[in-house]
């Protein structure tokens, strides 16, 4: 079964049309800045509850 759907990529892949393969690029970079957003949204979160001490527990001190 790994084995058949392993050829099955691979196979697909190299037999995909141009325009497939640069809507999947479009789409792999829309991702990436999806996942960064994120991150950046994250992080900005993190460091604004830190300002207000949210995170900090006593345990720091």
């Amino acid at each position: 079964m790994k084995e058949r759907t392993k050829s099955f990529q691979c196979s697909h892949r190299t037999s995909l049309p141009t325009q497939e393969i640069s809507l999947h690029g479009a789409l792999n970079q829309m991702e990436n800045i999806a996942v960064s957003k994120i991150l950046l949204f994250g992080i900005r979160f993190f460091a604004m509850s830190q300002q207000r001490g949210w995170i900090i527990s006593d345990d720091f001190e």
